[in-house]
């Protein structure tokens, strides 16, 4: 803000930027304003939306750990998948199962039970397989020895 002794750095709280300008100008008399821009209420004014730092951090960890983890992840979430689809067409939960006394489950119920924990450990362990394969085409893809290994041989011939 401009004024007879020079520039002036002034800090107001509005919900827009006409309510900051019309603030300045009735409590401060300003005449002139210059780079006015909103601040956060934690003094950050980073262009990006408050908290998308984390989301970039969680993104970056998520793919981190799918390019490492690769066959648990997919263990993961075809046993996953499986359990839920077991569960459809069975009809019956696995939360179900456990909440039944033991004293009341039915042998159709004790099979369904078996029939989704079966799927789920199969596709599981497909899951993993895949997973393993995934992997070592992914780090393969990335393993840079064999040219580091060609490229001292050439510096140390010549």
């Amino acid at each position: 803000m401009g004024s007879a002794s020079g520039r002036v750095d002034i800090e107001v709280t509005a919900a827009t930027n006409n309510g900051a300008k019309e603030q300045l100008q009735n409590i401060y008399g300003a005449q002139q304003i210059i780079n006015l821009r909103k601040v956060r209420e934690d003094g950050n004014s980073s262009p990006l939306p408050a908290g998308s730092s984390i989301w970039l951090i969680g993104i970056f960890s998520a793919g981190a750990a799918f390019l490492y983890l690769t066959p648990w992840v997919l263990m993961l979430i075809y046993g996953g998948l499986a359990t839920w689809a077991g569960e459809k067409v069975t009809d019956q939960s696995l939360q179900e199962y456990t909440d039944t006394p033991d004293d009341t489950t039915t042998d159709n119920q004790h099979k369904k039970a078996m029939i989704v924990a079966a799927a789920a450990l199969l596709f599981g362990g497909i899951g993993f397989i895949q997973g393993t394969f995934l992997h070592k085409d992914l780090m393969i893809k990335y393993d840079t020895t064999d040219q580091v290994e060609q490229i001292r041989q050439e510096n140390n011939v010549r």
